[in-house]
């Protein structure tokens, strides 16, 4: 099936859940330069989930038209697809997807898509191919684009095996200082997260150097469960 037909089914299925008051709020909302045909995010899920199923494409496949809608869509919610129809194959993506992955998030360069791809593709992915993953987000942690930094700060986030501490570290360190709120809130966001599994961790984070030079905000965030 060629990928012009994949992509037309796909939007027209899409289009099935169009909510047009829904689409201009969530346009406002996520400050959109796209159009937004208004479908609930659990819905995108299933669609892409059942898109990929009725047709058995492979992950080659997905992986080539998940890249094609992502860079050309009509309406934003075709990127929220585009981005779950990688989701069956999370648990046996190979780590030759990473630059597809990249070219999302730098094309993404919003929360919205940025975080659905740091945490449930990225993370995934370093879990399975830390060999690969570890060095590639060393180097954005320093990167000059913003959103490939916050995706290595939330990388580890849901990461449920063989979480670094000492890279959770090296990740951030380079945003520590940095006045953007999506690193301030992401770094806060990450060590909150890990304080549910180590909270003593996190307060020796706190407490040191590097704590020290957090700001308010990433400081706020990260003892939040710690407070309570």
């Amino acid at each position: 099936m060629k990928l012009r037909q994949l992509r037309a089914e796909l939007l027209r299925d899409l289009q099935e859940y169009e909510d047009a008051a829904a689409g201009e709020k969530m346009r406002t909302y996520i400050k959109s330069e796209l159009p937004c045909l208004g479908v609930k995010r659990p819905q995108i899920r299933a669609i892409s989930k059942r898109f990929v199923k009725d047709r058995g494409l492979d992950q080659e496949t997905i992986s080539t038209l998940a890249g094609e809608v992502f860079r050309t869509p009509q309406f934003r919610d075709e990127r929220h697809a585009a981005i779950d129809l990688l989701a069956p194959f999370r648990k046996t993506m190979p780590s030759d997807v990473f630059p597809l992955l990249e070219e999302m998030i730098v094309l993404g360069a919003w929360w919205d898509l940025v975080d659905e791809l740091a945490i449930h593709h990225v993370g995934p992915l370093l879990e399975r191919h830390p060999e690969v993953l570890t060095p590639a987000l060393e180097r954005w942690a320093d990167d000059e684009n913003i959103w490939k930094r916050r995706t290595a700060i939330l990388a580890q986030l849901q990461r449920k095996r063989g979480y670094d501490p000492a890279l959770q570290i090296r990740l951030m360190a380079p945003s520590v200082e940095r006045k953007e709120f999506w690193l301030r809130k992401a770094i806060g966001w990450a060590l909150r997260q890990r304080s549910r599994k180590d909270p003593e961790w996190v307060r020796s984070v706190i407490d040191s150097e590097l704590g020290a030079r957090m700001s308010k905000l990433s400081r706020k965030e990260a003892v939040k469960y710690l407070s309570e």
